[in-house]
């Protein structure tokens, strides 16, 4: 199973650096910047296969479960998504990786930061001022979420 493992880690591999490409090359035509273009359009493609997971998962009763795959996907993603690629272009080419766009990367991370905080405050905050055993995520909690995600891309 491990050649298994490394064959679908090469394959997203491939198939990240096809986006990127293709990223790049609508984020010359529109003139939109690269690292905006990744943020919105490209991320949100990338979280749907987590979110239906997710979704499935929580319907079942299992919001820990949910909530583990979102947060695991993301150390994923950054990790092997990033890492993998990035290392071989440095060794295939000898030369750093470079961002181009730091300062895009840098607010995107920033604003990333801000909403896991936000996220963390608000259901473990729930959880220390209630004394409730388990974080819980109503409706209204998750409608908050949704709309920083959509104020975050906006």
């Amino acid at each position: 199973w491990w050649l298994t493992m490394l064959v679908s880690f090469l394959w997203v591999s491939v198939f990240s650096w096809v986006i990127v490409v293709i990223v790049h090359r609508w984020s010359v035509a529109t003139a939109m910047s690269s690292s905006a273009f990744g943020v919105t359009f490209v991320a949100l493609g990338g979280q749907i296969p987590d979110v239906i997971q997710s979704a499935t998962v929580a319907s079942r009763g299992h919001g820990s479960m949910a909530l583990s795959n979102a947060l695991g996907s993301q150390t994923l993603n950054i990790c092997i998504g990033l890492g993998l690629p990035w290392f071989l272009a440095s060794v295939i080419s000898a030369k750093d990786v470079v961002l181009t766009n730091a300062k895009d990367v840098l607010v995107s991370g920033a604003i990333m930061f801000v909403l896991l905080l936000i996220f963390t405050v608000a259901t473990l905050g729930d959880v220390v001022v209630n004394r409730r055993p388990k974080v819980q995520i109503a409706k209204t909690l998750g409608r908050v979420f949704f709309f920083l995600y959509i104020g975050s891309i906006a």
